[in-house]
């Protein structure tokens, strides 16, 4: 009335007298608030959206930052080996790539598998199932390969050594064979400096284009035998003065739906 009687505008007094009810009665103010959401989320439905939780709602209008998962999110999720850079040949004989596809074979933690309807599966880490994947891909024959190169001993990937390493028999002695990264198979390569140095900057050089990189190397001690090694520390020890073989890059395909996604969020200023 005293708002009125000074000629203020009558829909500002009614806004004012509401948020006075409110104010006074604090019971009300959930209330007010739903009825403000659920009005939000109505107009959200109009426009395609639907909202499962009043909060969504409040939460999703003051999004400025997304932060996502990259592997199975923004990419496909199936890792494909896609270059394979054979470097020198091993003193073996062996052709260098044929020396890459045992070593991607071999130094490997995933392993094939018979599911219940009797089909044959890759598990494993998805840039260990992409090494298997591609040496099946150029006809290698792993259940031939086992048995010519039989297991002595194997070295999974961990976090301090950064390689995986299998130890086989075969006839030019005991067979160590690593893949892991480059700058740390590298550094246990019979390599000049300049050289690994060009390997390392050929590796960087495909890491900066989205590709997963890793090296590839092995020897042979004559006369070695089982009974060489019975620990991880004797193990490690004899991977060392490795004939560097080549590299590999992995690359996880981008969803072809990124884009706009991308393009969506940032027209949202996010």
């Amino acid at each position: 009335a005293f708002g009125l009687a000074q000629g203020r505008p009558a829909t500002e007094m009614l806004i004012l007298a509401v948020a006075v009810a409110v104010a006074a009665v604090p019971e009300g103010l959930p209330a007010a608030l739903s009825v403000v959401l659920a009005i939000s989320a109505t107009r959200i439905l109009k426009k395609g959206g639907l909202v499962r939780k009043l909060v969504g709602a409040e939460t999703l209008g003051s999004t400025s930052v997304i932060v996502t998962d990259k592997t199975g999110t923004l990419t496909t999720g199936i890792m494909k080996l896609e270059h394979l850079l054979s470097v020198t040949s091993p003193p073996n004989g062996r052709a260098g790539k044929s020396e890459a596809l045992i070593i991607l074979a071999l130094a490997n933690d995933a392993v094939i598998v018979r599911d219940a309807d009797d089909t044959l599966q890759v598990r494993g880490e998805a840039t260990d199932r992409a090494k298997l994947d591609y040496f099946v891909r150029e006809d290698g024959d792993l259940s031939e390969l086992e048995l010519r190169l039989s297991k002595i001993a194997h070295l999974s990937f961990d976090e301090h050594r950064r390689y995986i390493a299998a130890f086989r028999q075969s006839p030019e002695g005991l067979g160590v064979f690593v893949s892991g990264a480059p700058e740390v198979v590298l550094k246990h390569s019979k390599l000049e400096p300049h050289k690994r140095h060009e390997l390392l900057m050929e590796a960087a050089q495909w890491a900066a284009k989205g590709y997963r990189v890793i090296a590839l190397a092995s020897n042979y001690h004559r006369g070695a035998t089982s009974a060489t090694c019975h620990d991880h520390q004797c193990l490690e020890k004899m991977v060392s003065n490795l004939n560097f073989v080549g590299l590999a890059a992995f690359r996880d395909p981008i969803r072809a739906e990124v884009k706009a996604a991308l393009a969506e969020a940032a027209a949202a200023h996010v």
